[in-house]
């Protein structure tokens, strides 16, 4: 799903156009066994709402590849049926482009906690010596297999 493209545009069959209809019919039936899903595409971070469309750990983490310029604002929701997680965690702006961001994942005797990161685009004002900063961590709890 997205906050706020139509990606079924149309087309789409279910009651609301930002969500992906066909995936969303594949994938439902194991809901109950994914502890967190993570996903690309929209070059942005969110940390959305637990449990949100029957996920538990929705996460949008495509955002390390291309630079948004700040005129774009990926967060600003238009469908009612997407919340992000409060309070909210967004990437800073640096010369007038969004950040990049990347997740690592410390998976240790099957515990995993998730830490998210921000770091400066790579546009020609980038600094000399960027750093990354830490944004958000999380433990992703075990899903109990019924």
């Amino acid at each position: 799903f997205s906050g706020h493209v139509a990606l079924n545009g149309k087309y789409s069959r279910a009651s609301h156009p930002n969500v992906n209809d066909r995936l969303l019919e594949a994938v439902r039936p194991g809901f109950d066994r994914v502890a967190c899903w993570m996903w690309g595409h929209e070059h942005s971070l969110a940390v959305f709402e637990d449990g949100l469309l029957g996920v538990n750990k929705p996460r949008l983490v495509g955002c390390s590849a291309f630079e948004m310029d700040d005129d774009e604002d990926p967060y600003s929701i238009k469908f009612d049926n997407v919340r992000h997680r409060q309070p909210e965690v967004k990437l800073g702006i640096s010369n007038g482009w969004y950040d990049h961001a990347f997740t690592i994942l410390d998976i240790e005797r099957g515990e995993v906690a998730a830490s998210y990161y921000s770091f400066p685009s790579w546009s020609e004002d980038a600094p000399d010596n960027p750093c990354a900063t830490p944004l958000y961590k999380e433990e992703i709890p075990r899903v109990v297999r019924r």
